[in-house]
């Protein structure tokens, strides 16, 4: 199962914002990678100042990792990267710096629910978006 954790600095963002973002992940990656939007799990985790470093000297700054299904070609995760990256410049025009990393495992090494999620274009038809990419 798709699962995106953000680790923002702390009180960065407001519920309102989480909300937005959180849609935000969901939509690309279903749309991006046609899977279903109920497959996809966002956490967030808030820094406390001091917490994040760059370049050995405290920094603020974003940084999502994406754990999703393998199988995926390079030009899909570049979109779902772009369409995060691009979203989040939007909801939260000032955030100082966003790092994005997507990272794949077979389908076979997840479980979500209990279950077992289907290798990618596998998926029950009726779970997935209504558009394909």
């Amino acid at each position: 199962m798709p699962f995106y954790s953000c680790r923002i600095p702390a009180r960065s963002l407001n519920p309102a914002q989480k909300q937005a973002i959180a849609e935000l992940i969901t939509t690309v990656h279903a749309e991006t990678f046609n899977a279903p939007p109920s497959f996809v799990r966002v956490m967030f985790h808030e820094a406390a100042p001091g917490d994040s470093f760059h370049e050995s000297r405290s920094a603020d700054f974003v940084f999502v990792e994406g754990h999703i299904r393998a199988g995926r070609d390079i030009a899909h995760k570049q979109r779902c990267l772009a369409g995060i990256y691009d979203g989040w410049k939007t909801i939260d025009p000032g955030v100082p710096d966003i790092e994005i990393i997507l990272l794949d495992a077979p389908a076979a090494a997840m479980m979500g629910n209990g279950e077992i999620p289907p290798e990618p274009g596998q998926e029950s038809s009726e779970l997935l978006p209504s558009h394909t990419p």
